[in-house]
């Protein structure tokens, strides 16, 4: 299989030498000026000289592996040329891109693709960058605001590039469909609500696709265990909204048993 090359560049070079010459090969393959001793009298060899010595039909062989692999580099960059280009909210991007571009960097790792986001004004910028990675994400000055819309540009391979269109636009929809609430239980019931072991909020978590979140006591070094700041008697929900509702209504229910329990005994 042909290599993402540069034509121009080492990386076929290297490619070529180490698939043709092998540890056994009589083959004797020169490239660039090294090609210089094999170039026959009155030629002058340049860097993109490929020479090849050895009996003919190894060096025949080779010279048609040569031409093969050139053209399938050549097909595989016009593959990986195919771009594509659409508008998001301008706040939905630094979640599709994720803290220092890990989100991002995900996507272009698992699909060999390349990612652009830029603002439609694309007046100041703020890039993500995570070493040689191509991810640059360009901001407007001040952040988003209301509709402030952001292009994504992703280009490589047609098949690939579609199915990265398709993984951001779900997880737009999802972020759309996002909804938090912040429910008045007493701190009493909690214990109750999260169940031995939390297996009760993680049942609720599993069956409605929400986060449930306590609030927490600090830990030894004073620093709160979750990131939301709540009241003692406040349970965050995050979800979608069928979910987010669906949770509430279970929450309540069960937080009013037992207070009615409580009530009784």
């Amino acid at each position: 299989m042909a290599p993402r090359s540069n034509l121009r560049g080492i990386k076929l070079i290297f490619y070529i030498t180490r698939s043709l010459i092998g540890s056994e090969s009589t083959l004797a393959i020169k490239l660039g000026t090294d090609a210089a001793k094999f170039v026959p009298a009155g030629q002058t060899a340049t860097v993109q000289t490929i020479a090849v010595r050895g009996v003919v039909s190894d060096v025949t062989r080779a010279i048609a592996d040569i031409h093969r692999i050139v053209e399938q580099a050549k097909n595989d960059e016009i593959d990986n040329s195919y771009t594509t280009e659409f508008q998001i909210s301008q706040e939905y991007v630094g979640r599709i891109v994720g803290a220092q571009g890990a989100a991002v960097n995900r996507l272009r790792e698992a699909l060999g693709i390349e990612v652009d986001f830029t603002d439609e004004d694309d007046r100041g910028n703020k890039d993500y960058k995570d070493k040689d990675k191509e991810i640059t994400v360009k901001r407007k000055k001040g952040g988003a605001s209301g509709g402030a819309k952001a292009r994504v540009t992703l280009k490589g391979r047609k098949e690939n590039v579609e199915e990265a269109k398709k993984r951001i636009l779900a997880q737009i929809e999802r972020l759309e469909d996002e909804t938090v609430e912040v429910l008045k239980i007493p701190r009493q019931y909690h214990s109750a609500l999260i169940g031995r072991g939390a297996k009760y909020v993680r049942r609720l978590e599993d069956n409605y696709a929400v986060k449930v979140t306590f609030p927490r006591e600090s830990d030894e070094s004073g620093e709160r265990t979750t990131r939301e700041q709540l009241k003692a008697d406040e349970v965050l929900i995050k979800g979608g909204k069928k979910g987010v509702a669906d949770a509430k209504k279970e929450l309540l229910d069960v937080s009013q048993l037992s207070s009615s329990v409580r009530a009784c005994s």
